[in-house]
């Protein structure tokens, strides 16, 4: 009787099942290039993002040029991709540029923070701050 009564409840929780997908407006912002970690260039960007499907993204527009990073939201790692390869993420001090430990950016409430991505062979190492 039990399994009946799954059974039969199984279409009701599919059809009211809610998907939600959601861009954010757009921001203008501050694109920041290093190499090592020695600021190469600092550019006005646009910085769009959003969520839905399982996925996160961030898209950092320079130019012509596009930087889309999509983060897995349906796995436990949650891990960030570029052009299908996981990159790190990490975080900055917007002043001095300082990588910032995990401890160090649990105080840091009234900083000003780059969101940073670093892919693995270390070619592209860029970050941004929006204006919230």
């Amino acid at each position: 009787m039990k399994k009946f009564v799954c059974l039969m409840m199984l279409p009701l929780a599919l059809v009211t099942t809610n998907a939600n997908a959601r861009p954010y407006p757009d921001q203008l912002g501050v694109c920041y290039f290093f190499s090592g970690n020695k600021l190469k260039q600092k550019t006005p960007c646009v910085v769009a993002a959003g969520y839905g499907a399982g996925a996160m993204y961030t898209s950092l527009q320079i130019g012509k040029r596009n930087y889309y990073f999509e983060t897995n939201t349906m796995t436990e790692d949650g891990q960030t991709t570029y052009k299908g390869k996981p990159v790190h993420e990490y975080t900055r001090d917007a002043s001095f540029y300082r990588v910032l430990t995990d401890k160090e950016l649990e105080t840091a409430e009234n900083e000003e923070l780059l969101f940073c991505y670093r892919t693995r062979d270390k070619k592209l190492d860029i970050c941004y701050s929006s204006n919230d």
